[in-house]
């Protein structure tokens, strides 16, 4: 290399090394800065929701409390206990207080005493006019399948009593003999979760949102149309937030599919999960914005010091190209040599092998890289070159060859092939020949066997009293045998 070609080179090297040295500090600090902004994002996500957490299970642990107070009054008392008309437990005792002395006013609905048959025994509220009956509703026929249901949480509905999108939470309650006696339920109006997680500030694309172990939403702030409207609706990706009672990812498990920060906490006693869900680009727009400003200035410097290395490696990228298309030529070459059935190979002047294909294995038991090389004389024998060597002489005249032999294979079987010597040609010079084997032992013995043949048959024929004659389409004979000559 000259003087200048080092010079360019040194010149090619400084600038992409001022150039990326900037690049990589730029990046470095962006990354950071980037990666604080997330942490910052996801502390503050995790404390609000083991916030919300706590302050729901507490509002759980109260209504269980008077659910659980009720059971056991009901229990305790059977269902001679009529508020509807006004009688009492024992005299002078308010029912109603002594039933329902825990049922909260604000964020609770109508507390239910329901019978066996799914009929209201007692209410802390006036019911709304009419006959009511329960026995259809599931909270109602999990209770009464199975004793061990505990505090039973509901899908959300649409409340009979106000009108007011709710969730019923359950507890059954026994007969003295421990048969099923009912059903004590208490509606949760979804109005309550929804005030308190209006309280936070969430920004425009924040949410939070409460749904039960098996992905049924019953809680979620903003609203969407559904849920206001009493609708189920199910939580993408619900693995995700089973993975454990707490953590944090990012991807496309929301209710409404957008790709999010999602921070999540599941309740201990309660089979209920909180999760607050932070959109990424509402999370990183300021810090966006920094970094394309950033970036573009950044580039700008980098551009004036990569402006000279471009110059240089449009040279470079063109001879990088013109090697790649040289290889990948080679490498398809190689492919289609490989994929033949017969032994190709290139011999140059001195019979020096300069190419042979993974054939040569098959037939040989020698691979190519044991062929490159090495004269023929020590790859096929003394004995199968002195043969051959007649014709590799004239083939390195100028004279193309062609003539059939008997090669043995790897295994000792001999094998009938047809050779081919194509002299290569350059500069008016034989610069080497190319070889091509093919096995014809198969088509032999075919042609053997399809002679023998009819040698027996001429055997045959020639051999009986009777005569023969054959002839073409137009009468001609072509063929009698001796008893037809005879005869004729």
């Amino acid at each position: 290399m000259n003087g200048s070609g080092r010079l360019k080179s040194r010149l090619l090297l400084l600038s992409w090394a001022i150039a990326l040295g900037i690049g990589v500090l730029v990046a470095v600090q962006l990354l950071e800065s980037r990666s604080a902004v997330w942490q910052r994002a996801s502390a503050a996500n995790t404390n609000l929701v083991y916030t919300v957490s706590r302050l729901l299970e507490d509002a759980m642990h109260g209504a269980d409390h008077a659910l659980l107070h009720s059971v056991t009054m009901v229990e305790t008392f059977g269902t001679n206990i009529q508020i509807a008309n006004g009688a009492s437990m024992r005299p002078g005792a308010d029912p109603a207080r002594l039933l329902f002395p825990s049922v909260p006013t604000g964020r609770y609905g109508i507390q239910l005493i329901l019978d066996h048959t799914g009929a209201i025994v007692a209410a802390s509220r006036p019911p709304p006019p009419g006959e009511w009956n329960f026995h259809d509703r599931d909270y109602f026929r999990i209770h009464e399948e199975r004793a061990d249901a505990g505090l039973h949480i509901g899908a959300p509905f649409i409340s009979n009593y106000d009108g007011q999108p709710s969730i019923a939470l359950s507890r059954r309650w026994n007969r003295p003999d421990g048969s099923f006696g009912g059903v004590v339920v208490q509606t949760l109006k979804l109005t309550v979760p929804h005030d308190l997680f209006s309280s936070f500030d969430l920004g425009p694309k924040g949410g939070i949102t409460v749904f039960t172990s098996n992905g049924s939403v019953l809680s979620r702030y903003p609203y969407t149309s559904a849920q206001a409207a009493g609708a189920t609706t199910m939580v993408q990706g619900l693995d995700r937030f089973l993975a454990g009672p707490n953590g944090s990812f990012i991807g496309g498990a929301a209710v409404d599919g957008a790709e999010t920060l999602h921070v999540y906490r599941r309740l201990e006693s309660f089979p209920l999960i909180v999760a607050m869900s932070q959109a990424r680009d509402e999370i990183l727009g300021e810090w966006q914005s920094n970094a394309l400003r950033l970036a573009g200035a950044t580039l700008m410097l980098m551009g004036a010091c990569v402006f000279l290395a471009l110059l240089a490696e449009r040279r470079m990228m063109a001879q990088q190209q013109a090697a790649t298309r040289a290889e990948q030529a080679e490498r398809e070459l190689r492919t289609i040599v490989d994929s033949l059935p017969v032994l190709v190979a290139y011999w140059d002047d001195r019979v020096i092998n300069v190419m042979a294909n993974i054939a040569h294995q098959r037939w040989i038991g020698k691979s190519p890289e044991h062929i490159r090389g090495r004269h023929a004389k020590d790859i096929f024998g003394d004995a199968l070159y002195s043969n051959v060597e007649p014709f590799v002489k004239a083939a390195l005249a100028g004279e193309p060859q062609r003539f059939e032999c008997e090669l043995a294979d790897v295994t000792g079987r001999p094998r009938h092939a047809i050779v081919n010597y194509i002299p290569d040609h350059h500069d008016g010079r034989i610069k080497g020949f190319f070889v091509t084997v093919t096995d014809i032992s198969e088509r032999r013995a075919a042609e053997m066997a399809l002679f023998e043949e009819k040698e027996r048959f001429r055997v045959i024929l020639e051999s009986i009293r009777d005569g023969v004659i054959t002839t073409d389409g137009e009468g001609h004979i072509l063929y009698l045998n001796p008893a037809a000559a005879t005869m004729l």
